[in-house]
């Protein structure tokens, strides 16, 4: 029974990221590649002396690591992600599971106050 629902956890793959101010990303929709190596590089359009730097990289990273787990890969209060002038952030993570057919969505909502942050979550149509 544990080896079962184990395998069922190891079958999910990322499908989609929507990711709403969080570092320099105001509104970011990506959806994930199978079975293909990708490179992420910048651009930055706001400073073009910066080149690469504050184009969202790392901020695909971080985003990815708050679905999961809540919490920033950095050394970084959570409310830091959020980008400035906005009171939160949040960010949608969409799996399959190929074992199951079934679709398992994270979803993160951080706040810049002291107000406490949002994790729902659905497998496939049920919350």
């Amino acid at each position: 029974m544990v080896w079962n629902i184990l395998i069922k956890l190891t079958m999910y793959k990322p499908r989609q990221i929507v990711i709403n101010n969080i570092i320099s990303h105001v509104h970011t929709v990506y959806n994930f590649r199978q079975g293909e190596a990708v490179v992420v590089v910048g651009n930055n359009l706001d400073d073009p002396s910066q080149k690469a730097n504050g184009a969202g990289k790392s901020g695909l990273l971080e985003s990815i690591s708050l679905a999961f787990t809540g919490s920033s890969i950095r050394d970084v209060k959570t409310k830091e992600l959020i980008n400035d002038n906005v009171d939160s952030g949040d960010v949608k993570l969409i799996l399959d599971n190929t074992k199951t057919n079934k679709s398992l969505t994270i979803y993160r909502k951080i706040y810049s106050g002291s107000k406490s942050s949002e994790c729902k979550i659905w497998l496939g149509e049920e919350k």
